[in-house]
């Protein structure tokens, strides 16, 4: 709880080898004096009790990491097999590729590839795309979007029900291989490292069975703690091994009480040295059997791949990237085709509301009526007019003015006059 995984990860280039902390234990038992060691070498002084402390560190840094290694590598292969699983299920893209074989049947018609009972993914689809028409503005999974609109409209939508491609088509095969490797590899370090101390830990204890009472209170106490940092169970067998299952056989009963009050001094070192030994015990057993199973969904899925080759047509042998990437692309290229089809509606529809209102226009200006019936109205003549014949209206005007001559005059000036405080008015309005 102390030492995060950041902070073990910088001390790890810190902690001594096993060559410097066996010459700091040459030094310390040849009577050398701690204090005129570096800091450096006190440092490793301090660690030198402690069996395998490098290991040791690299294996807790594994265990810290694990749950959110191993639950990458699952969430990876689940994403693989939900999208495998859709486009398998998928009735939608089932309409969609009948279309492109059904064009295709049409288009070849009487030639040694028609009446196809099936296509091969890549190089067709890749035509759909590639194929232009004779006036080189449309394609020929533009075509095939329309008349899925015209005969499918709802199959459009495939696209929006394989949204997870986008997140999926990256996901590597040997990359999930290569994590369960390392998961694999790590599992198996902590594994022999539990295997080599419980063997070590039998070793001292028969030896020092041989030895009997010969061995002092102060290396049996010794022992005990050397046995403690391994685990329970290593203590458990060192201590069995020995002792012919009974404690204290074969010590003097003077001695006992001093190792007794030995034992007690040291309990809490010891409580703090077993952590290790039983944590990583636990949890190898634990963690190793969901690496299996993790290994079991992977080769499920594996086989799943193999389904899906044959089932869409690709070659034998494919890896799931190079089928998805096929299924992505080919999405990718039926959404423009979409986007292309949609902006040549919108454009024509806006030709079509162009041309209606041109319409109405001209048929507005038609129910007009003409110059010729505006001047009948007002009861004139443009034939005399232009003839240079004067009408009755014109002769009747003459006769007025000539009659009336100041008072036609004055009615004018009064017309002008009103017309411009009209337009006074206006403009100020």
């Amino acid at each position: 709880k102390k030492l995060s995984v950041e902070k073990l990860r910088k001390l790890l280039p810190y902690v001594p080898t096993d060559g410097e902390l066996q010459m700091v234990r040459d030094y310390v038992k040849s009577g050398g004096n701690i204090n005129d060691l570096s800091k450096v070498e006190q440092f490793f002084v301090k660690m030198m009790d402690m069996v395998g402390i490098r290991e040791r560190v690299s294996l807790w840094i594994f265990k810290s990491e694990f749950p959110s290694i191993l639950e990458s590598v699952q969430r990876r292969i689940t994403m693989v097999s939900q999208v495998m699983e859709a486009l398998r299920e998928s009735a939608k893209l089932r309409a969609v590729l009948y279309t492109v074989l059904v064009i295709g049947n049409y288009l070849n018609d009487g030639s040694s590839r028609g009446n196809a009972f099936g296509f091969l993914m890549e190089p067709t689809l890749d035509l759909l795309d590639g194929t232009k028409s004779s006036d080189k503005r449309s394609t020929l999974m533009v075509s095939v979007v329309e008349t899925l609109e015209r005969s499918n409209a709802d199959s459009l939508t495939w696209v929006d029900d394989l949204e997870i491609l986008e997140r999926v088509y990256k996901i590597k095969t040997n990359g999930i291989l290569n994590d369960l490797d390392a998961i694999k590899r790590d599992m198996s370090s902590i594994g022999k490292y539990l295997k080599t101390q419980r063997r070590t830990m039998t070793k001292m204890a028969s030896d020092w069975a041989r030895e009997g009472t010969a061995v002092s209170v102060a290396q049996i106490a010794s022992h005990i703690r050397t046995l403690s940092k391994s685990g329970p169970q290593a203590l458990f067998n060192g201590c069995e091994t020995y002792a012919g299952l009974k404690v204290g056989m074969g010590l003097p009963s003077s001695v006992k009480p001093g190792f007794a009050k030995q034992l007690e001094v040291s309990s809490a070192e010891e409580e703090t040295e077993n952590v290790f030994g039983k944590v990583m015990i636990i949890f190898h057993k634990k963690q190793n059997s969901k690496v299996t199973e993790v290994e079991n969904f992977f080769q499920k899925t594996q086989q799943e791949c193999k389904k899906l080759a044959t089932y869409f047509g690709f070659e034998e042998g494919k890896k799931w990237e190079e089928m998805l990437v096929v299924f992505y692309l080919f999405r990718e290229q039926f959404q423009k085709a979409v986007r292309e089809m949609q902006m040549r509606r919108q454009k024509e529809q806006r030709k079509q509301s162009q041309m209606e209102k041109k319409n109405m226009l001209e048929a507005k200006l038609a129910n007009q009526p003409r110059k010729e019936e505006v001047m009948k109205t007002m009861h004139v003549d443009l034939d005399d007019k232009v003839n240079g014949k004067p009408t009755s209206e014109d002769a009747n005007a003459k006769r007025a003015s000539e009659t009336s001559k100041a008072s036609a005059m004055y009615a004018a000036f009064q017309k002008e006059k009103q017309g411009k405080a009209a337009h006074k008015k206006i403009f100020e309005v």
